[in-house]
Order: structure tokens, then sequence, then C-alpha cells
């Protein structure tokens, strides 16, 4: 199974790929192809101009069970991570410029004396107790 997800698709790949696979919405295409026709198509893809952001999921013998090949968008990478690939997103340059502070830590529970016996009493948060 492979399925190619195009932006901005031209009417000539959005035609040669409708011989392969069916184009369920604008720029969406499923199908069945061999591993050969799949990488043909994919490297017709990658030589577009309109090709501006584009992406090929198809099943592989692996633990996740596919693959994913990433073209044209700059801000979205296939990142392998011990074997599994994973989509990063790099930060806007709005997001580079904000900084963010650390949360507050936790308060500690020190065990008191509540009750006035001289022993230590354990405080312990509720239940639904919740960090922020």
């Amino acid at each position: 199974m492979t399925v190619i997800v195009m932006e901005c698709a031209s009417e000539s790949i959005r035609g040669e790929l409708t011989r392969w696979f069916l184009e369920l919405k604008p720029g969406v295409f499923v199908g069945n192809v061999n591993a050969r026709i799949r990488e043909l198509l994919w490297k017709r893809i990658c030589e577009t101009d309109a090709a501006i952001g584009s992406v090929m999921v198809f099943s592989a013998r692996n633990e996740q069970g596919f693959e994913m090949k990433v073209f044209g968008d700059p801000k979205r990478k296939v990142t392998d991570f011990e074997g599994i690939q994973l989509i990063t997103v790099a930060p806007s340059p709005e997001d580079r410029t904000e900084t963010i502070g650390l949360p507050e830590p936790v308060p500690d529970f020190q065990a008191t004396d509540l009750s006035g016996s001289g022993e230590r009493d354990t405080v312990r948060p509720p239940e639904d107790f919740t960090a922020l």
C-alpha cells in the first residue's frame, strides 16, 4: 500500500499518478504498486517545480510497518530515531525568539509534627494534586 500526498500538484503529475493510484481528494493518492514504480514516481514528483510539499508513505518490513519520505517542506523532515521514523517540525521564527521559562519546582512535602505528639506526621498531597 502506498499513499502520496501533494500540495499544489500540477495537472501533469496528477494525471500520471492517476494511472497507478486512486485520487481520493485533490492531491491525495492511494494505491498498491511495486517498489520500482513507486521510486520512479517519487523521483518524478521530486523533479517538478510545483512540488511544494509532498509526502509518501508506503508499506515496509520494519517495526512500524511503513516508511515515509518527505520532499519540499523545510519545516518538516523525517528523522530516524533508533529505527523508528518520526516527523520533526522546525519551530517557526516567532517561536525561536520567544523565551519559555521553566515551571516552578513542586514543593517537597516534609514530615512535620501536626498532632503535637512530638512525632513527625507524613503530609501527602491530595490524590487529585497536579503540579503546574
